[in-house]
This record gives structure tokens, C-alpha cells and sequence, in this order.
């Protein structure tokens, strides 16, 4: 850093004693660095490092004084070095010649060196200050630039000081307006453009509180709204001018007056429906859990024939229900954008020979036909989500068979080209029955709707199904259309790109129930669940095994017991009385803690709403068990977490799928407060050793030498511990865990995991001192402004390349990583700018989808840093 190493200063004179002099001055303060003559001296300045000052003698023997500094002051890598002349030269010609030359001092011989000190003192910190104020113009200018919107700083005294090219664009300023600074004739040529200009010419001349926004809209005569705030512009305390934002939101005034009602309207359903939802998902889930539990533990106990054949309508009843509820929560997960599409090899023809099955027993009880006509060339394996066709197929032929009387349902299945997307699967679901009319079309697509009022009340339904499937087909980029007339039948075709792929190897199945008898005899469960019946229900389930369950109707009980015992699995649900599962988790893991153990807890809740599984897993559950819970789910959660496998997060040779934070910003700062100058020294020596130490750590692992690599992973950890590097932190102490165990096996997977560690630290670091550089340059009013703008430009340009990766618009995306680049390399968000050149970079050939990985990294960085901006 600078301010920690002494300037460097090349004293150019050719005789010894000047030399002498000069040298023994200087010395103590500078590095002094000497050339006897102009030719030495130009050829040392011929390439950087270049010094800081030059002392230049004018009478030399070769070149003069005067030519040197005239080459110097023609080369753009010194022509901004100051220069000091010392001479015996002492006429007010040469002086002056001296200073046309562009020296910044003139000093006559014989030499003071007290003088020639002070003097040169005086000029460095000049220099200094020069720099620092041209650093400061040119991020301001480069931060206004940046921005999107159009920004105007005015001085205390009405003159224009700062404003950006969107500026004079959005008014069509002439340049001499702006260029003379004359802020009254700015507003004149404003207010011809306004409609109320009055307004404008009010708030310019109110006098403002040193806190506090005043804005407004303003309308131009040309048909534009324009939006418009101002900020006091303070410095040291004192108001010394006025900020002015601008913005064009003509388009946005325009959809607002369109839309007013329209939003309200769906603001009013957003809240029923969310209110139905949840209502839906937890109301119905924890009875429906009882009916379906029972039920099954009905039809284990062998039953005679009447007793079976009521149980299974039991059993198929309440499954129609839960369709039901899945439906509505899938549709609540697509209008949230949350729903997730698999890709994997699945058999259609499997898939379609199940349908067949289902739908042509079905068909068989209503005494209708179903066919199903299966093209030749169809492929049999394809890449992509079986669940989501089955589901769209389902709601499909589901509606046929409800809707047909007579006749028949026919699904049929056949591959087509398409000129833009290739192959393709046309399926097709054909009936006889009550048919559609043209006008209800549109209608039938539409969220708890059907095409006539009277169809709920004699067929039943949500209205859901078809919303569902349309929305399954546009998320898979395919096409739906239906043909119908009333009365004759409705035809529903439904197009799908397809992948073809060659067979799996070994296809996954379930677990066998013969499995279990690997679990460990006698293991201790804790089942954690106010509800009488689903205790019966899980109780029931559990008894074939050799278990010892307890169970605890209330979140103190539970909390009481797992303070007491020492239990293998806790099934907790969320929802109970006095204290709820969250909290008694919570106090559980804290308890842990002193224990020195891990107990795997599995959340049992009847809430299966979007965020509800993350809900759980952030208060420190294991697994999910969405209400009503099925026999199935029961023996995979036992094999899941007693098969004697260690779960993911107890085992020290695989990485935490949620990594801790990378720095601790806090720590760091605290750090940089409290050393001060000296803080500089320290992340200078950490980051010097980091490196040193990683390598040390390969070296250990190839070498096999485990005692080594504990003494370098535990010094690693330490520094980086007192440093704040959390993630790297961690990483460090599983290395030292493993090698501890006097064997390196699983070591070798964490190496990449360092290093990129290591890659994300420098990067948080190098945004951390910047943005403190930042603060201490701007101040606290200017920094808060210049972060806003940060987070808001980061933001922006993200959702432009992922507007432009999701239509295909490879241009878009190259120019926003660009500009992205550039504005996170000016701000210093290192970490953002480095995501962001590796997209600009890429130069894939093929679909823009492959980019997607890159994209995920940009996305994940800037909500780090934008995180770490709002922590300002």
C-alpha cells in the first residue's frame, strides 16, 4: 500500500557534493534513487515503477535539464511526475522557462536542504491530494454513469456541478446549458418542455432539509411522465447542494391507469386463495391422514371380502381427495414459480401402458370403450419428467371418462417433425362426450373454472385440472389446444419435444419392506404428536418392527423426554400446543451442542405450502414428512436414517449442502477498527500465507503424511477462524478431523473445495476493502446513495442476461455481461464482476440453456453481495 512505503525520488545531478547533500537530507523521509546525467536519467525512466518526484539540475554535461523535462513531460507514463528544478541557474528567464516546461518548483543553489525538504514535503502531499481528487472524479463520474437514470447535482448557489449523458438525453439539453453551469437557465429550458412547470420551479427553489426526499411526477408536453426526487448533498455536516433524480415511467403511469382494477381484483383473489390454501393444506391433511392410515392398516390385517372391498373405497376415496389437494398446491407452486421440472430416462410406453390400465378399468365400470393407439415410431426411452406427463395425461383422461356417458375415450400417441423444434410427441385425448362450445374455450383453461356452472354441480371438481395441464405443457415448452363440439365430443391435443435416450442400466425401485429387518433391534423413537388419531395411525405402522417408540403429546413433554433419553429418531410435528415443533427443535440442537451429538428429526406437519419444507430444515430438521403420511413413507424415513448410514451432515468426508457464510463481515470490520494501520499488514501476511498453506496441504496428501497435513489444516484454521473466513474455516477442520484419524481417505475430495474456497475469499475481501475505501472517500450520505445504486444496477443487469439466456437473445446477453463487468469492477464487487466475465466469455456454440450453470454462479454471487451491501 502506499501510505506504507516511503516515496521514491530520482535525483538527477552531476556533481558528487550536491549528491552528497541532497542525498544525506532525504534519505531518512524518502528512497533516493540517483542519475549523474540527463542521458542516465531518461533512460531510467524508460519503463516503470516510475518515482514519485524527480529533483532535475539544469546544467549537465550532455543533455540539459530543460530537454530532459521536456521528453518527460511528452511521454504519457511521466508526464504527470512533478518536477523540481535546482540550479545555479538563478534568472528569472530561466524560471520561467522552467515553469513553462511544466516543473512545479524552481530552486536556486547553493542547496538548503532544509528548504529543499520542506519544498519537497509541501509538493508530494500536493501530488497525494491531486490523486485522491481525480480517484474521487472519476468514480463519481463513472457512478453516474453507470446508473440508469438521469442524475443532476446542483451547488449551493444554484450552479450545475455533476450530471450524466442520461441527463441531457431525457430533456434534449443543448451542451452549452450544461457546459456553462448556469443552473437558472437549466430550469428555464426544463420548464419549456413541461406541462406544469410551476411545480418543478417550486420544489427547484424551496429550501431543503438536510434529511428527507422531495419528488413528484412531472408531465412533458410531448405525452411523457417523468419522475423526479432530490436529495441535500452534504459534506461535513453541511448542506452544499441539491441531488436531483430523474426517470422516464411514462410506460409505467400508462399500465398503472390500466391495471388499477385489475390489480385490486387480483389482490382480493391472491388473499382468498391463499387463505383457501392453507386452509386446504392443513385442515384436510391432518384428518385425511387418519383416513388413509387407517385404511391401510386395515388391509394388512386380513380382512374377509365385504370387509376388504369397503376398506379399499375407503383407501381410494381418500386418495381422490389428497388428488385433489395436490392439485391445488401444484397450481399454488407454478404461479410462484416454483415448481421443479426433472430430467430423467423414463419408458413411455410404460408410462402410457400404466394409463391404459388405470383409465381403461375406469372407462369399464361406466361401461364406455377406451382405446389406445400407439404409433410404431414412437422411441421407447425419452429424457425428461415422467411425472409431469403422467400429470398432464391424467387431468386429460381423467375429464374424458367423467364427461362421456356413451361411446368411448381414445388416447392416442405419435411422433411428428416440427420445422423449429425437431421431434416431437403428439398426443391426442378424444371422447363422445358432452362437449365443449367454442366461446368456453378460453375458459376452460382458467383457474377454478369449468365451462358451465352446472358441470360443478353434477361432475364435481375443482376446476383446477385443466389450468394444471396447461401450465405443465408451457413449462415443458409444449402446446395444448382443444377441438370440440357440444354434445358430439371434445378432442384435447397436446404437443411435447421429446429427447430419445438409450436405456438405463438398472432402473431405481423402492425399497423392499424386507429391508427394515437390517435396522438396529431395539432402536429408540420419539414420536412427538398432539393428534390422538395420528398417533394411532403411526403407532400402527411402527409396531411390526422392533422398535421402542414413545410418543409425547406436546412440544414441553417432548422437550422434557429428549432431555432425559437418548433417542435414534424424533418424528416431530410442527404444529402443537404450549410449544411448538420448531421451538423444540431449536432448544434440542442447542442442547446438542453440549452433548456432542446428532439425533436425526424428521418434521411431521400437515402444512405442505410452498416454503414449509425449508421452514422446517432451517430450524435445524433433518427430513420432511408431509401429512397424511402412507406406509411406504414410513419404512423409507426408518431405512433413511436408522439403516446405520450417517446422515449427510455428520459425515466429515462430504461437503454441507448449505455452506456457512464465507466471511464474517462483521469480524472483519471489528478487526479493521480496532488495528487500524496495522490492519493492512495483517491481510497482507493471511493472504500471502493462504496459498503457502493450501499447498502445503496437497503436499501432505500426496505424500501421505497425515500428521502434516493436521499441523497445517489447524494453523489454516485458526488464522482463518480469527480472520472471520468462516466456510474456509470449516473446510480446514474436517481436513483436520480426517487427518487426525491417522488416515487421508476422503481427503482428496476436499482439495477443489479449498481452493474454491480460497478463490471466493480473496474475492469477498477484495469487495469488503473496497467498499471501506469507498466509505471513508464519500462519506455516510454519499456512500448510502452509492450503494443503492450499486445493488440497484447489479440487480438490474442480471435480470437482463437471464431475460436474455431465457428468449434466446445472445446479444442482450453478451452486452449486459459487458456492462455488468465493468460497473462490478468500478464498485469492487469482486466476486460479481468475476461471475459476470465468465459469462461475457463464453462463446458456447450451442443452445443458450448451457449457459445456465454460469448463470446460477452470477445469481448466487449477487445475492451474496447484495446481502453484504445491505449489511452497510
Amino acid at each position: 500500500m502506499r501510505d506504507t512505503i516511503r516515496p521514491k525520488i530520482l535525483l538527477v545531478e552531476d556533481e558528487q557534493h550536491n549528491i552528497v547533500v541532497l542525498g544525506s537530507a532525504l534519505r531518512h523521509l524518502y528512497q533516493v534513487n540517483v542519475a549523474t546525467s540527463g542521458e542516465q536519467a531518461l533512460e531510467k525512466l524508460a519503463t516503470p515503477p516510475y518515482p514519485d518526484m524527480i529533483l532535475l539540475d539544469i546544467v549537465m554535461p550532455g543533455i540539459s535539464g530543460f530537454a530532459v523535462c521536456q521528453s518527460l513531460k511528452r511521454n504519457p507514463g511521466t508526464a504527470d511526475i512533478p518536477i523540481i528544478f535546482i540550479t545555479a541557474k538563478d534568472s528569472e528567464a530561466d524560471e520561467t522557462m522552467g515553469f513553462d516546461l511544466g516543473a512545479v518548483d524552481f530552486i536556486s543553489k547553493p542547496i538548503r536542504p532544509a528548504i529543499v525538504s520542506a519544498r519537497v514535503q509541501t509538493h508530494l502531499a500536493i501530488q497525494a491530494k491531486n490523486r485522491e481528487i481525480a480517484k474521487g472524479g472519476a468514480l463519481l463520474r463513472a457512478t453516474l454513469e453507470s446508473t440508469r437514470d438521469s442524475i443532476l447535482s446542483i451547488g449551493s448557489h444554484g450552479e450545475i456541478t455533476h450530471f450524466n449523458d442520461n441527463f441531457s438525453r431525457l430533456f434534449t439539453l443543448s451542451p452549452d446549458t450544461l457546459l456553462q453551469g448556469d443552473g437558472d437557465r437549466l430550469l428555464a429550458e426544463i420548464s419549456t418542455q413541461l406541462n406544469n412547470p410551476h411545480i418543478f420551479q417550486k420544489k427547484w427553489a424551496q429550501p431543503h432539509p438536510r434529511s428527507a426526499a422531495e419528488g413528484g411526477i412531472l408531465y412533458c408536453k410531448d405525452g411523457r411522465a417523468i419522475a423526479c426526487y432530490s436529495v441535500p448533498l452534504q459534506q461535513q455536516g453541511a448542506v452544499v447542494g441539491q441531488v436531483w433524480n430523474f426517470s422516464d415511467v411514462t410506460q409505467q403511469k400508462f399500465y398503472e391507469s390500466q391495471l388499477l382494477q385489475a390489480r385490486q381484483a387480483a389482490e382480493a383473489a391472491n388473499e382468498a386463495k391463499s387463505t383457501f390454501l392453507a386452509s386446504m393444506s392443513h385442515e384436510i391433511r391432518t384428518p385425511l391422514n387418519g383416513i388413509l392410515g387407517m385404511a391401510e392398516l386395515l388391509m394388512d390385517i386380513g380382512l374377509p371380502a365385504p370387509g376388504q372391498e369397503y376398506t379399499q373405497t375407503i383407501l381410494n376415496s381418500g386418495r381422490a381427495l389428497m388428488a385433489i389437494i395436490n392439485d391445488i398446491l401444484d397450481y399454488s407452486k407454478m404461479e410462484a414459480g416454483k415448481l421443479q421440472l426433472e430430467s430423467i430416462p423414463f419408458s413411455l410406453y410404460q408410462l402410457l401402458r400404466d394409463l391404459t390400465i388405470l383409465f381403461g378399468e375406469l372407462a369399464r365400470k361406466q361401461s364406455i370403450q377406451f382405446e389406445q393407439q400407439l404409433d410404431r415410431r414412437l422411441p421407447d426411452w425419452l429424457l425428461g419428467d415422467p411425472t409431469r406427463l403422467r400429470q398432464i395425461l391424467v387431468n386429460l383422461l381423467s375429464n374424458a371418462v367423467k364427461f362421456t356417458k356413451r361411446g368411448k375415450v381414445t388416447l392416442t400417441a405419435v411422433p411428428i417433425m416440427d420445422p423449429n423444434k425437431g421431434t416431437v410427441v403428439q398426443f391426442e385425448v378424444r371422447d363422445t362426450g358432452i362437449g365443449i362450445r367454442p366461446e368456453q374455450f378460453a375458459k376452460i383453461f382458467q383457474s377454478f373454472e369449468q365451462a358451465d356452472s352446472s358441470t360443478t354441480r353434477q361432475y364435481g371438481g375443482t376446476g383446477l385440472g385443466l389450468a394444471i395441464a396447461q401450465r405443465l405443457v408451457h413449462l415443458l415448452n409444449g402446446e395444448i389446444e382443444v377441438e370440440s363440439r357440444e354434445q358430439v365430443g371434445s378432442l384435447f391435443r397436446v404437443v411435447l419435444p421429446c429427447q430419445s435416450c438409450a436405456a438405463p442400466q438398472q432402473q431405481p425401485a423402492t425399497a423392499p419392506l424386507h429391508a427394515l429387518q437390517h435396522l438396529p433391534l431395539g432402536a429408540k423413537i420419539l414420536v412427538a404428536e398432539d393428534d390422538p388419531i395420528n398417533q394411532a395411525v403411526i403407532q400402527g405402522m411402527l409396531k411390526r418392527f422392533a422398535l421402542q417408540v414413545d410418543f409425547a403429546s406436546q412440544g414441553r413433554q417432548a422437550m422434557a423426554m429428549l432431555t432425559d433419553r437418548a433417542y435414534d429418531l424424533v418424528l416431530l410435528d410442527c404444529q402443537m400446543p404450549e410449544m411448538d415443533g420448531y421451538a423444540v427443535c431449536r432448544a434440542f440442537r442447542d442442547l446438542e451442542r453440549y452433548r456432542g451429538r446428532h439425533t436425526p428429526v424428521v418434521a411431521l406437519t400437515a402444512f405442505a405450502m410452498q416454503g414449509d419444507r425449508e421452514k422446517c430444515l432451517a430450524a435445524g430438521m433433518d427430513d420432511y414428512l408431509p401429512k397424511p403420511i402412507s406406509q411406504q413413507e414410513i419404512h423409507s424415513t426408518l431405512l433413511r436414517w436408522l439403516s446405520g448410514k450417517p446422515a449427510p451432515q455428520s459425515d466429515p468426508t462430504r461437503p454441507d449442502p448449505a455452506p456457512p457464510p464465507i466471511l464474517d463481515h462483521a469480524m472483519f470490520r471489528l478487526h479493521a477498527a480496532s488495528l487500524g494501520a496495522d490492519f493492512e499488514k495483517v491481510i497482507t501476511q493471511f493472504l500471502q500465507l493462504l496459498p503457502q498453506r493450501i499447498q502445503a496441504i496437497q503436499r501432505a496428501l500426496e505424500n501421505n503424511h497425515p500428521n502434516e497435513m493436521a499441523r497445517v489444516a489447524h494453523a489454516l484454521r485458526g488464522s482463518s477462524s480469527q480472520m472471520g473466513a468462516i466456510s474456509l474455516a470449516q473446510c480446514a477442520c474436517t481436513l483436520e478431523t480426517i487427518a487426525l484419524q491417522r488416515s487421508l481417505h476422503g481427503a482428496e475430495a476436499w482439495i477443489p473445495i479449498l481452493e474454491n474456497e480460497q478463490t471466493r475469499l480473496i474475492n469477498a475481501i477484495v469487495t469488503e476493502r473496497r467498499l471501506a475505501h469507498f466509505l471513508q472517500d464519500l462519506g455516510d450520505a454519499d456512500f448510502k446513495v452509492f450503494i443503492q445504486m450499486a445493488s440497484k444496477s447489479v440487480i438490474e443487469l442480471t435480470q437482463r442476461i437471464q431475460d436474455g439466456i431465457h428468449r434466446g437473445k445472445r446479444q442482450q446477453v453478451k452486452e449486459a455481461a459487458t456492462e455488468l463487468t465493468g460497473i462490478a469492477g468500478s464498485y469492487g464487487l469482486a466476486e460479481v464482476e468475476h461471475s459476470a466475465a465468465e459469462i461475457k466469455a463464453w462463446q458456447g456454440k450451442g443452445a443458450l440453456q448451457t449457459i445456465h450453470p454460469r448463470l446460477e454462479a452470477l445469481q448466487t454471487a449477487v445475492q451474496r453481495t447484495v446481502a453484504l451491501l445491505d449489511t452497510y
